[in-house]
């Protein structure tokens, strides 16, 4: 309990006013031996008792009255009065309590004197002073990961006194405590916790229809064991040279991975996934999965009319620009993610009219397969998701009048030729959108790919 404090400001200042008296063989105010203890408190602990010793009485020549000044030292180190003890007898048992201190935080030093008075004015200050020392026992933990394949595993814990004890994890002994001290003698109990982390093991699920012209590539993976925060992605050689960077990313909630494509891109490349878990001390990675994939090519395929698809066998048609010597030799048609039976043909042809998505994979006179970017056409449902189609009015339009174009939501709507070539480039909200048709009369192909990379197109005649 906290010693009652009496007239704490008069004390303060009594004594600040008075100097303690030099003559000491007439009289003089006792003496406290000087010595410095350390008070270690135990968590369990809410206070300390401060006892002082080796007290001797002032000789004023009558009966004093005693007081004590409780002091410690500013963030400066100048010293500061904290407390002024009333206690009439000579020798003092002080029950010391943080709580009743809240500012000062420990480990603190505390200086302990004693003054003495017989008429409550003149004030002596005794020879010497205690010095206490509180601070806490210290109870510190620490952490480490480590892959369940690498147990057992060895460790060292350094004391304060520079000894070193080794210490070994394994499947069963997962927990290590050392009992140690602190720099002023307190007892230091250090836990040691081992956090035993599965192998990764995961499974790419697809590199994604990537387009040659999108400038994003998705990955979508599922985690079958452990918990893995990152994934490290190296490419080889071809896909260095073509812009591809190797990186590491972090995995979200999401089970996707997106990196970005360089702006030229066509031929087959090499990718590298392995996932591993950060908080691993000495690396816990999953099994490297390996994978080529080649980006879709854009601007061979071709609709014409509401039915046909053909492959414009055209090296100018590469988009973006690739070699010249680029031509195919035989295709194979999908539809809905399915190869077509029979459908080898450079057009394909679909009664009643499209309806699904469709690419085509090429193969060039090296032998070399290429896919296209794939095409929407008209409502089709996937996974319980309905696309809507892409609508025009009037069909057929005269040269130059007002047409409206709808779409499925945000996306770049395109006008095209039959030849290939690019007549109108706009970007649409979703909201419908008017525009004039053009101005020579024809065919043109009107292509809409959404930001979600839906792709649809519808045919145009102008008159």
């Amino acid at each position: 309990m906290r010693h009652n404090i009496f007239a704490l400001s008069s004390i303060i200042l009594l004594f600040a006013l008075v100097a303690p008296v030099s003559d000491t063989s007439a009289q003089d105010a006792g003496t406290v031996g000087n010595y410095n203890e350390i008070l270690c408190m135990d968590k369990t602990e809410t206070s300390k008792e401060m006892v002082l010793e080796s007290l001797f009485p002032a000789n004023l020549g009558a009966t004093p009255e005693y007081a004590f000044l409780l002091m410690t030292a500013d963030d400066n180190g100048n010293m500061y009065v904290v407390d002024t003890i009333k206690n009439d007898n000579e020798n003092l048992t002080f029950l010391y309590s943080p709580s009743d201190y809240p500012d000062i935080k420990l480990p603190a030093t505390f200086h302990i004197r004693r003054i003495a008075t017989i008429d409550s004015q003149n004030w002596y200050e005794s020879n010497g002073e205690a010095v206490f020392v509180v601070a806490r026992n210290e109870y510190t933990s620490e952490q480490q990961s480590h892959c369940i394949n690498d147990l057992p595993i060895t460790g060292t814990y350094t004391y304060h006194d520079g000894r070193i004890e080794t210490y070994v994890f394994r499947p069963d002994t997962l927990e290590r405590v050392f009992y140690d001290v602190t720099e002023l003698g307190c007892p230091h109990e250090h836990t040691i916790r081992c956090v035993p982390l599965d192998v990764p093991q995961a499974e790419v699920d697809s590199l994604g229809n990537v387009c040659q012209t999108d400038n994003k590539m998705q990955i979508t993976y599922h985690i079958i064991k452990g918990a893995p925060t990152n994934c490290r992605i190296t490419f080889d050689e071809a896909a260095h040279e073509a812009g591809f960077t190797d990186t590491d990313v972090e995995l979200g909630d999401d089970n996707t991975i997106t990196i970005d494509m360089p702006s030229i891109i066509r031929m087959e490349y090499g990718i590298s996934l392995s996932f591993y878990d950060i908080n691993s001390t000495n690396g816990c990675e999953s099994d490297v999965y390996s994978q080529h994939f080649y980006p879709n090519l854009g601007g061979f395929l071709q609709e014409k009319w509401d039915d046909v698809l053909l492959v414009d066998n055209n090296d100018k048609n590469c988009n973006p620009d690739c070699d010249s010597d680029l031509k195919f030799a035989s295709y194979q048609w999908y539809k809905n993610g399915k190869a077509l039976e029979g459908e080898t043909g450079q057009v394909y042809y679909e009664e009643g009219g499209l309806n699904g998505r469709y690419y085509v994979v090429m193969t060039d006179t090296a032998g070399n397969k290429y896919r296209s970017c794939e095409v929407v056409r008209r409502p089709i449902i996937d996974n319980n998701t309905a696309i809507a189609p892409l609508r025009i009015s009037p069909v057929p339009a005269e040269s130059q009048e007002n047409i409206i174009v709808n779409t499925a939501g945000k996306g770049k709507i395109t006008v095209t030729d039959m030849a290939g070539r690019t007549i109108l480039a706009v970007d649409t909200d979703g909201s419908q959108l008017q525009m004039s048709a053009p101005k020579q009369t024809g065919v043109y192909i009107v292509s809409f790919v959404g930001t979600d990379r839906t792709r649809q197109a519808q045919r145009l005649i102008v008159r």
